[in-house]
């Protein structure tokens, strides 16, 4: 979780130092161990460091080969073993970095290819006058970039970006569009809510020089690529090796680590086995500290009995960090200057409190199992049943499940098997009779219409796929909602001092569990039976036998209503929504009261739409009309 930035004044103008050292202000928080410089010329890099990795301890940034290479470096690459195999010159207690520039001096522009890991990177190389970005092939470490007249700037976040003084952006509307429509498809020209702004796409780099300019994937998952195992124990076996290398990976950090125990399956498989593999080989792996968000007892959230057994099996506290019930208004700025769009989280005093809980504990690092739902519940594979005429399974699914079928089972039909050229005037009927979750009747005309165009306009992935299991978990991986949320965790994670890792993230699980049948992941039709074999032994058994999961609508719900008339008065005095075209005034007016009204029990879809017209405010006021918004840094 370091910061990393840099400019590139292409009409070959020398880099100001004070205006390198104000961009770098803005990355402050995400280097809490010092910061770094390096100026030639018209080429400025800088570093905010973050020393997680053992290897990182004795690091400086930006780092200098003597070949006149300077690379700076935020993340922690998996396969260093492999590496330091083929690069012999290196010491094994290198910093990653050092593999970096190394394995650039060795395979050249392609050298990307040949890391694994999370992390994001800038090469510059000056006697080819080249600069070279590079992001992991999942997505997980931000990074930006934009031009300014002749100066092309780099960065972890936007707000580095806005600080130089010729970055000038306004909001940029499809995106907004898309984001109302929660990102359907993929977008490789990496796109952001600001105008001119770009994220570089995951599994991407980008080659720079003083008269070319390009972005190409380096590497993707092989979506044909098929695996069959010849029973359960031999899928069990296999499951574990990759789930091992994933957890351990991320347990490759100085000091303590933290994991997030919700008392759920993935998040408790992730603790459990890190705990049982760190009693096996107690010099291989740090010491543990459990954290858990802690509801009220007996509420729908309350997971208390679950975290409990976990305590009892393996002999150890698990800390309680209370879940604070307040309204979403309190610290909203700060939340949407620290993830730079227009998304709020309702429980964000919660996970602010809890996040520095684990980072006074002394913790550098947490693990969580956050997506363990979407690459291992998946359920696409009915559609499979469907192209393999295996109407037996198929029925034998709808029997044990009959309300996953009914509500599932017609849409994922439609996603994955729905010709393309059908797609457009099937949405279109669609959008005249069924009102979708979005119209909430306040938006405008105007932005009405770019939002359903945008709906139009979207296309499903390319294959080919070996199955629709393996589509769908693909769209998962790349689609654009799951590589922008995993941006906004770097950036609040960053924020609060400690860097955010997910073992159900890997690479190479995620590759297994693509190219596995769908059925072979919920093992004799129990979702994600898979690793509830896998756990057997690790697992308390009331989680492994486990279904249900946490309901938030009963907290969100009453807290938003209490600070209604707050809402109301603030989104009048403000509307920045109004002035900017997305909101009809006579529509919010309606809105906000009939919401209000929807705010009952366990669902919280209302609640939700409100966060959005507040999250679209906040983050208006705070990039496009306040003079002194370098104060919520």
């Amino acid at each position: 979780m370091s910061g990393i930035l840099g400019l590139w004044n292409l009409d070959g103008r020398p880099v100001d130092a004070g205006l390198l050292e104000t961009l770098n202000a803005r990355l402050r928080h995400r280097g809490p161990d010092g910061e770094g410089y390096w100026i030639q010329g018209p080429v400025g890099l800088a570093a905010q460091m973050f020393r997680v990795t053992p290897e990182s301890l004795d690091e400086t940034q930006p780092l200098i080969d003597p070949s006149g290479v300077a690379v700076v470096f935020d993340g922690r690459l998996d396969n260093r073993d492999e590496l330091l195999g083929a690069l012999t010159d290196l010491q094994a207690g290198c910093p990653d970095a050092a593999l970096v520039v190394t394995a650039y001096r060795r395979f050249g522009e392609s050298f990307p290819e040949k890391l694994n890991g999370d992390f994001a990177l800038a090469l510059y190389d000056a006697g080819e006058s080249r600069l070279v970005l590079a992001r992991d092939s999942i997505g997980v470490r931000p990074l930006y970039y934009t031009r300014a007249g002749d100066t092309f700037l780099f960065a972890s976040e936007i707000k580095a970006l806005l600080a130089h003084p010729q970055v000038a952006t306004r909001p940029n509307d499809e995106t907004l569009a898309d984001w109302v429509l929660r990102f359907p498809g993929e977008d490789n020209r990496g796109t952001t809510f600001f105008e001119g702004i770009y994220s570089l796409p995951p599994a991407h780099e980008a080659v720079l020089t003083a008269r070319h300019f390009a972005v190409r994937r380096y590497w993707d998952f092989d979506t044909t690529c098929q695996v069959r195992l010849q029973s359960l124990p031999d899928y069990v076996e296999a499951f574990q090796h990759h789930f091992d290398n994933a957890v351990r990976r991320r347990l490759r950090c100085r000091g303590p680590a933290a994991v997030s125990v919700s008392g759920g399956l993935d998040s408790s498989s992730i603790f459990c086995w890190a705990e049982t593999r760190r009693r096996a080989s107690p010099a291989a792996l740090p010491s543990l500290l459990g954290f858990t968000h802690h509801f009220p007892k007996g509420s729908a959230a309350d997971e208390e009995g679950f975290v409990a057994e976990i305590e009892r099996q393996y002999d150890l506290g698990i800390e309680r960090v209370p879940v604070a019930l307040v309204g979403p208004q309190r610290g909203v700025r700060d939340e949407v200057w620290s993830v730079e769009c227009p998304v709020l989280n309702l429980l964000w005093h919660s996970d602010s409190l809890y996040l520095d809980t684990i980072r006074r504990r002394g913790a550098s690092v947490v693990l969580t199992g956050h997506w363990g739902d979407h690459f291992l519940g998946n359920r696409s594979y009915m559609v499979d049943y469907v192209i393999r005429g295996e109407w037996g399974r198929l029925w034998r699914f709808a029997r044990q499940h009959p309300r996953r079928f009914r509500r599932n089972f017609p849409r994922l039909l439609f996603r994955h098997l729905t010709p393309e050229g059908w797609l457009r005037p099937v949405r279109w009927v669609r959008a005249k009779l069924v009102r979708p979750a979005w119209d909430i009747r306040c938006y405008s005309d105007s932005f009405v219409r770019l939002i359903r165009q945008r709906e139009l306009a979207w296309k499903p992935f390319a294959g080919p796929f070996a199955s629709a299991h393996a589509a769908s978990l693909y769209l998962e991986v790349r689609g654009r909602y799951h590589v922008a949320a995993l941006e906004w965790s770097s950036k609040v994670a960053a924020r609060h001092g400690v860097e955010a890792a997910f073992p159900f993230l890997d690479r190479d699980l995620i590759g297994f569990l693509m190219a596995i049948p769908g059925e072979a992941t919920n093992w004799d039709e129990v979702g994600k039976g898979l690793l509830r074999h896998a756990m057997r032994d690790i697992l308390p058994p009331a989680i492994a036998a486990r279904s249900g999961k946490a309901r938030l609508g009963e907290f969100l719900n009453p807290a938003l209503r209490e600070e209604y008339p707050r809402l109301l008065q603030n989104m009048e005095s403000g509307r920045m929504i109004v002035t900017c075209g997305y909101i009809d005034t006579g529509g919010l007016r309606q809105a906000l009261p009939a919401l209000r009204d929807r705010m009952q029990g366990q669902k919280a879809e209302a609640a939700f739409r409100v966060r959005d017209l507040l999250g679209l405010e906040t983050w208006l006021e705070l990039f496009f009309q306040d003079p002194k918004r370098s104060q919520h840094e």
